[in-house]
């Protein structure tokens, strides 16, 4: 059942005006200093180097590139540049009463299989040449110092079809859509919704980011060894911390579906 009516949806923008509506958010938001605006603070960290834990929040590079980004564990990653994006969105093909992962959609035995799967695979992936090497770190003779990378190893498993834990969210509105307006068939196999008796509308949900809490639910996936999880600007959300309350940490925000 759907809580729109039928009158209510047509009147609902399609995913591209959705995605126009964000993207004109992103430019105000850049327009008027993005984070610099709220928190001037973030300037000093600046100072910092390469132990800036907010480098993604304040530079000067373009928005589609990565940034190296101190973690709290004290290892780095290569951050999506969320210096201009004061949300991160997550696209679903209809609304949901409550967003969960698929990995807690299982009962205890499946569970148990997912858990069993995804150790195989961290398993498998720690011995990848390029892990090894973040892991043991890079030696940059310019900076007389060694880099310590860190592998998001659940992240790579979620974005590589493992039932993890973690709900999918990015910096682009435009990954969010493409999920929100297509059908996942297993294998990588995804193909338009065309069917609007079935589908009439669809929802992005996105989180308004607050740099001192966000990322302590948020965990960043950002740019990997294999390239989905950057290709999707993906962070994820640590469903274990706290349930994702729509209303509360999520707005959604609803499109009809025009195959045209």
């Amino acid at each position: 059942m759907n809580d729109l009516s039928k009158e209510e949806i047509d009147r609902l923008p399609t995913i591209i005006e959705l995605v126009e509506l964000l993207e004109a958010v992103q430019r105000e938001f850049s327009d008027k200093g993005g984070w610099l605006q709220d928190e001037p603070m973030l300037r000093h960290f600046a100072q910092m180097g390469l132990n800036n834990p907010y480098a993604s929040l304040f530079n000067n590079a373009k928005s589609g590139e990565f940034i190296v980004n101190h973690l709290t564990s004290g290892r780095y990653c290569c951050k999506p540049n969320i210096a201009n994006t004061p949300f991160l969105v997550r696209g679903e093909k209809k609304k949901y009463p409550y967003i969960v992962s698929a990995f807690n959609r299982g009962d205890k035995d499946d569970k148990l299989v997912s858990n069993l799967k995804t150790a195989d695979f961290i398993s498998l992936v720690k011995t990848h040449p390029l892990c090894r090497m973040f892991d043991n770190g890079i030696n940059l003779e310019s900076y007389n110092r060694t880099l310590f990378f860190e592998t998001n190893y659940y992240g790579l498993a979620q974005h590589y079809n493992f039932n993890t834990g973690l709900i999918d969210f990015s910096s682009s509105a435009l990954v969010a859509a493409f999920f929100a307006v297509t059908e996942n068939h297993g294998n990588d196999i995804y193909s338009p919704i065309t069917d609007t008796t079935k589908y009439p509308y669809g929802v992005l949900y996105m989180h308004g980011m607050n740099y001192m809490v966000s990322f302590r639910m948020f965990c960043t996936i950002g740019q990997q060894v294999f390239p989905r999880c950057g290709a999707q600007k993906g962070f994820a959300f640590q469903e274990k911390l706290v349930r994702l309350n729509i209303n509360e940490m999520v707005r959604p925000l609803p499109f009809k579906h025009d195959a045209e």
